[in-house]
């Protein structure tokens, strides 16, 4: 699982995906053993939050468009910017669930607001693109 992991990490565009990789490589040094709610644990395992974003990251570049961040960079800069705000929420309530400063469903939360945002910036551009043909 470690190496399919770093592999995914080590796919992830640097330049759009800092927040994520940063959150993902700290999963990696986390211990495994954790469970949530044991008298042994103070935070989420890792591998719960490893999971869900990696999850995300797949469904994302399964309907990602060649060009479509650039795109949006260049003409929905507000939205670009909203995308690198949430990315960053995520990477921060990743590792807020590990001392159980927040719930795991307000990392759900972020991480569903960063996904819809993506979505959102994907189906822009894919409509961009089907006008032009």
């Amino acid at each position: 699982m470690r190496l399919e992991i770093e592999n995914f990490i080590n796919s992830l565009n640097p330049k759009y995906h800092k927040h994520l990789i940063q959150a993902l490589k700290s999963n990696l040094d986390r211990p495994q053993s954790f469970h949530a709610g044991t008298d042994t644990n103070d935070g989420v395992s890792s591998d719960v939050i490893t999971e869900m974003i990696t999850k995300a990251m797949n469904a994302l570049n399964n309907k990602y468009i060649e060009g479509g961040i650039e795109y949006i960079d260049k003409y929905y800069p507000d939205l670009s910017s909203k995308i690198g705000s949430a990315e960053g929420i995520v990477n921060t309530q990743a590792n807020a669930c590990y001392g159980v400063k927040i719930e795991l469903e307000e990392f759900r939360s972020a991480l569903k607001n960063w996904y819809h945002l993506n979505i959102n910036a994907i189906e822009i551009y894919r409509n961009k693109i089907l006008k032009k043909d």
